[in-house]
């Protein structure tokens, strides 16, 4: 339910294969246009009108109830998939949240300006951010060595931390009524983000870059008398990484392994022994790609990283840690001959 299929042209909203039950999706509200950038919404009005990462979670509370004691699917073991829209463009949440920020503790990015010898393939233009009418009145164009004005910064940058902590909140209800439910003790909750986000950062926004702001992203385990203590852990991990982990955590049968001489595909690893703080038969590299001007990668491993473009068939070198070219070279020798980057 909610935000699990992303184009509807690739998916239609839906892979009905894969779900027991009918996928369901909330549209947006009347209080949810994209007209600006950010809105707060006044918290009576969402009454009347719920918006629409509240329903997602209402439905998600409703389902979870089929599965709890005198429910229709009681005692059955169940996946449910919830997707919630924010903090996505645009950054609207109800007013309350946003009193969780003072303007006075929102601050300005330290740097606002390009990195150093940064070479132009790595910079995109803020267009997810430009359609917006506060945006194009600032005929905002995201372009190197430009900015937006310090209080249009500063209003994103408080609407966006407003936005998170309401999805917070919405994710809460959902945890809250697994307890109610008694189902906490046996539920694996995974969450997780599908990228990072610029905020100004090097006069960057959004998402479409290689640099750490956009690769990183939120993966969070709880496997219950696993966790229960809470772990952290700086090992590398892929969100391909989660389905086997999922896959084991559950008991089900190890997934088969992908074929000895594949070359398109890299195998996704379990990565459970991090719950133990073991860092046996874990990821030690990852990948991460964007499809800008043919496609651009990112690799890691361990400490090391490179950043590759394959434009029209080829592959050109952009930039590299060279203290770590022994360990790198090896591995993006192996991605150039990776047809689908090609």
């Amino acid at each position: 339910m909610g935000k699990i299929f992303h184009s509807p042209n690739v998916s239609g909203h839906d892979d009905p294969i894969s779900w027991s039950l009918p996928y369901h999706r909330e549209n947006p509200g009347k209080l949810e246009g994209h007209e600006r950038s950010w809105k707060f919404v006044p918290d009576n009005d969402t009454i009347a009108d719920p918006l629409q990462d509240m329903r997602i979670a209402k439905d998600a509370i409703t389902t979870l109830g089929y599965f709890a004691k005198g429910g229709k699917y009681q005692n059955q073991p169940f996946f449910l998939a919830v997707g919630f829209i924010r903090p996505h463009l645009p950054f609207i949440s109800p007013i309350s949240y946003s009193k969780h920020y003072p303007q006075e503790s929102v601050i300005l990015p330290r740097n606002p300006l390009p990195p150093v010898h940064m070479p132009p393939v790595a910079w995109t233009n803020i267009n997810e951010l430009s359609q917006y009418d506060d945006m194009v009145a600032l005929q905002a164009s995201g372009a190197i060595n430009s900015s937006l004005p310090d209080n249009t910064t500063l209003g994103l940058r408080k609407a966006y931390y407003s936005a998170v902590s309401y999805l917070d909140a919405m994710v809460g209800s959902v945890l809250d009524e697994l307890k109610r439910l008694n189902l906490d003790n046996n539920t694996i909750v995974s969450l997780i983000g599908d990228h990072g986000y610029h905020l100004g950062e090097h006069g960057l926004w959004c998402k479409f870059t290689n640099f750490e702001l956009a690769t990183h992203a939120p993966m969070i385990i709880r496997i219950p008398g696993l966790t229960d203590q809470g772990i952290v852990t700086e090992s590398l991990v892929e969100m391909v990484d989660l389905f086997p982990t999922l896959v084991e955590a559950s008991g089900l049968p190890k997934l088969p392994v992908c074929p000895p001489n594949s070359k398109s595909v890299m195998e996704p690893k379990r990565i459970t022994p991090l719950t133990t703080l073991q860092t046996e038969n874990v990821p030690t590299s990852i990948m991460e790609g964007t499809p800008k001007r043919g496609r651009l990668f990112h690799l890691k491993q361990e400490e090391c990283k490179s950043t590759e473009n394959t434009p029209n068939g080829g592959i050109r070198h952009v930039d590299a840690s060279f203290r770590c070219e022994d360990k790198i070279s090896p591995m993006l020798a192996k991605l150039r001959m990776t047809p689908d980057l090609t």
